[in-house]
């Protein structure tokens, strides 16, 4: 059982979101094809950290690692008061060091996005196991954006520099969620990336009222100092519409994944028979420049 799971990394990857948002199957349902799962998880407090930017309080919030697989941790960051109502997207590392000696980045995590809407909730997937990261001798930032990432708006020791009390829970969700990829196409436009960007979202079923959307860069990072917002828009792309759903920015710095992690609160089902289409904007403060995009649900093809 544990080596089928190692094998089905995006099943298990569903095993740890749901944990983290507290989403189960029904256990009463008899028609439901459910697994068990237990695993680790640990959450860390960060505080505001006052700063000379636009979000001069700072926001606190927290961070939630649980286990993936082996050598894999799920972190989940939540700003405590919501999203910044600003027009930029924070990005987030572990750091090396305590905060009060400072560090280099270690490890990229979700960038936050800051629009009015947005959730104020971002995940990531970090390249290093539980235990790893719970004895590491770190901490995480969350800053105001790429371009002035020297103002911090959230900060906290993890790891060896915090006291903070390992749970284990017992995760519930179907065991054949299905998956669905789109492509999305690069858009030419007047901005910092003018030739746009291919890139793919993949929806993947949690359970009766969520699915994953992940999306990638084809050719991984855009090397600037921008994070790119993305949204799930209403009608076709060759209509236009408004913001339905957000989705995880994708960090732009050189070092950054190129890719991005997003929980919508629809089922699979409604969302392959929703009228939209996927935007990756070049930012918030740009946003009319879309990088990539391609209809999904009733408009894909």
């Amino acid at each position: 059982m544990i080596e089928f799971l190692k094998n089905q990394k995006v099943l298990v990857f569903l095993f740890l979101i749901v944990g983290l948002v507290g989403v189960a199957c029904g256990d009463d349902d008899d028609d439901n094809d459910d697994m068990m799962f237990d695993a680790r998880q640990v959450t860390y407090e960060l505080a505001a950290n006052s700063n000379d930017g636009p979000v001069s309080d700072g926001v606190a919030a927290t961070a939630t690692f649980q286990e993936f697989t082996a050598d894999q941790t799920i972190v989940r960051l939540e700003l405590l008061n919501g999203s910044t109502n600003t027009t930029v997207s924070h990005p987030a590392h572990i750091h090396a060091n305590t905060a009060a000696e400072g560090g280099n980045i270690v490890y990229f995590l979700g960038p936050l996005d800051g629009l009015g809407a947005a959730p104020g909730v971002s995940y990531h997937m970090v390249n290093a196991s539980f235990d790893e990261l719970i004895d590491f001798n770190g901490y995480i930032n969350i800053h105001e954006s790429n371009a002035a990432i020297g103002n911090v708006v959230s900060q906290g020791n993890i790891g060896s520099n915090a006291e903070a009390e390992v749970q284990e829970r017992t995760i519930d969700i179907m065991d054949n969620g299905r998956t669905q990829e789109y492509t999305l196409d690069s858009m030419s436009n007047g901005g910092a990336i003018p030739n746009g960007l291919g890139a793919t979202a993949t929806f993947t079923e949690l359970n009766s009222e969520q699915t994953l959307v992940t999306l990638a860069f084809d050719n991984g990072t855009t090397n600037t100092n921008l994070c790119h917002p993305a949204h799930i828009h209403m009608n076709s792309a060759s209509e236009g519409g408004d913001i339905a759903y957000f989705l995880g920015p994708i960090d732009g710095l050189g070092a950054a994944e190129g890719l991005s992690y997003a929980i919508v609160d629809e089922s699979f089902d409604f969302l392959m028979d929703y009228d939209g289409y996927i935007n990756i904007h070049q930012s918030n403060a740009d946003i009319p420049f879309v990088v990539s995009q391609g209809n999904i649900g009733s408009n894909a093809q």
